[in-house]
């Protein structure tokens, strides 16, 4: 059997499979937080939080209480005092598994695991770091139906990084550093 022909059969096999999957088996998700807060005294102190995370899924059950899907996870929390500003900023991707408490899914609980994760840390005037480790997200929530394929609401994240790995310019180190955040966030869903 030519590798072509391989192709073709597992392309078409995929098809029959999303096809026959109900059509509200398919969601688009994601998680938004913007926090600005400037006090200004004898020196101005600005600090600015921005999360994001998008996650494209299916659901795992015909009642769509269960599903799993692959996330794209943005942090950027920047702080400005004086002349110094500290700017870092996680990115990754990872697997999603949420799993909604109730039949009419508006309560739920969900994990994002994120193996390879970069956190690039700058402040003024020093040399930017890469850091890299993993990635924990936990959140549970509320969310209310707004139309027959759209479900918005807020949540409560938890999230945790362990970083392990740092490279300044070109020279690579070894790190044991952690940060975690606990934030509100609201969510927008919306089902295929």
């Amino acid at each position: 059997m030519s590798k072509t022909s391989t192709t073709v059969k597992t392309i078409l096999s995929l098809s029959v499979i999303l096809i026959s999957l109900n059509s509200q088996a398919f969601f688009i998700e994601s998680n938004i937080l913007y926090y600005d807060n400037t006090l200004k005294s004898s020196s101005t102190t600005q600090a600015t939080d921005i999360a994001v995370d998008l996650t494209l899924g299916l659901s795992l059950t015909k009642g769509g209480r269960s599903t799993i899907g692959w996330s794209y996870l943005s942090l950027a929390p920047t702080s400005v005092s004086g002349s110094t500003t500290i700017t870092t900023t996680a990115t990754g991707m990872g697997p999603k598994f949420k799993y909604y408490m109730n039949k009419g899914k508006n309560w739920s609980i969900a994990l994002t695991y994120i193996l390879n994760a970069t956190v690039n840390y700058a402040v003024t005037s020093a040399t930017a770091q890469e850091w890299r480790g993993t990635i924990m997200k936990l959140e549970t929530g509320y969310t209310q139906e707004v139309s027959e394929t759209v479900t918005a609401g807020v949540n409560l994240n938890y999230y945790s990084s362990s970083l392990s790995e740092s490279i300044v310019s070109t020279a690579y180190s070894t790190i044991a550093y952690s940060q975690t955040w606990i934030y509100p966030s609201f969510f927008i869903s919306y089902r295929l």
